[in-house]
């Protein structure tokens, strides 16, 4: 990625948080809305810096919001679906399995997996998503 990626908007952030705790559950609200704002600089700082790697961006999303913890609940899945949500804005998906994605979130939250792991982990479990071709979450 040479070119500015497409971010992800607080706005869709906050939209993936309320959808996730109407699927899931948990308490709305924010811990400190500033750790968002934090949250969402991240990886524009590392593209500001150099950092071109999807993978790499994605990863410093996945790893500001699940340290940083701006929301009450829901951290890690908000952290999960806005990876996987820039990578597809970006032209890749993941094709690892829902149950090797939450292990892996789980490990960046518990600082067992940091974010250069984390982007490998990315890197080899995704592909381009076809020109014409929906994208997908899971296999």
């Amino acid at each position: 990625m040479t070119s500015e990626p497409k971010w992800i908007s607080k706005k869709s952030i906050l939209a993936i948080h309320e959808a996730l705790l109407a699927e899931h559950g948990g308490a709305p609200g924010f811990v400190a809305e500033h750790l968002l704002d934090s949250a969402l600089d991240s990886p524009r700082n590392h593209f500001a810096y150099g950092v071109a790697d999807p993978f790499e961006l994605a990863a410093a999303y996945a790893r500001a919001l699940t340290q940083d913890h701006p929301f009450v609940d829901g951290n890690k899945r908000v952290a999960l679906t806005v990876a996987l949500t820039f990578l597809e804005k970006n032209g890749v998906i993941v094709t690892a399995s829902e149950v090797e994605a939450v292990e892996m979130v789980l490990g960046l939250s518990s600082r067992e997996v940091d974010a250069p792991a984390f982007a490998e982990w990315l890197r080899s479990n995704s592909e381009k998503v076809p020109s014409k071709k929906a994208p997908r979450r899971f296999r």
